[in-house]
């Protein structure tokens, strides 16, 4: 397996920031699409089975990452991009982090 050089909870975080840069100086759209399509590859490793992203593949659901990595994919705004988002899994997901108050907590057993 290769290294990475960046923490690996990180990850939805680094596609998010480099795609926002991007779209903000307006050199999103100049982006090659073999490169949009391996960040929407790379955010799809990161999806979870309970509809969040996690911080890397194989890790648990965090809002934080979902956040970063649906805001990237809905920048992207390829079809690829857009259809990689199960909106159903993802509600099923906010939901099962809302709490009786009305907050949510950041992951199982979390900190809200």
């Amino acid at each position: 397996a290769r290294l990475s050089p960046f923490p690996e909870s990180s990850m939805p975080w680094i596609v998010y920031w480099i795609v926002h840069a991007l779209d903000i100086l307006g050199e999103l759209d100049n982006l090659p699409s073999s490169l949009k399509s391996r960040c929407v590859r790379f955010l799809n490793r990161c999806k979870t089975a309970d509809g969040g992203y996690g911080g890397g593949p194989h890790h648990l659901a965090h809002l934080a990452p979902t956040y970063a990595a649906v805001h990237a994919l809905v920048a992207i705004g390829t079809e690829e991009a857009l259809e990689s988002i199960d909106r159903a899994a993802l509600l099923r997901f906010f939901m099962s982090r809302k709490q009786e108050d009305g907050s949510f907590t950041m992951h199982d057993d979390g900190e809200s």
